[in-house]
């Protein structure tokens, strides 16, 4: 059950309105995700580096606002797929902090 985030299911760029993102499992499964562009965002400037640990943080994280089912299993997979968006977000960050000559953290 390999997924990323292929889309933006609100367009909405409103203050205070959270985007759904949605995840595409390999079985053909969509998930809708609320908050996960937030929640990169803050683990990036609180400079958490992509781990295994920020994983299991960071679905905790989206399990409040969101159905992640408490399955060890499926959690599991959900902390892999999230982890994966998590590394694309973050490369995108240093490399756009490289480009503009940003020493310190992007806000």
């Amino acid at each position: 059950m390999s997924a990323e985030v292929n889309e933006v299911i609100c367009p909405c760029a409103m203050p205070g309105i959270e985007e759904f993102r949605q995840l595409v499992f390999s079985d053909g499964d969509k998930i809708r995700i609320k908050g996960l562009d937030k929640v990169f965002e803050i683990a990036y400037w609180e400079g958490k580096l992509p781990d295994n640990t920020l994983a299991n943080e960071l679905v905790n994280q989206l399990s409040k606002e969101n159905y992640i089912p408490s399955n060890e299993r499926v959690r599991l997979e959900y902390a892999t797929a999230v982890l994966r968006e998590y590394r694309k977000f973050f490369k995108k960050k240093e490399e756009r902090k490289r480009e503009t000559g940003n020493i310190g953290k992007e806000k």
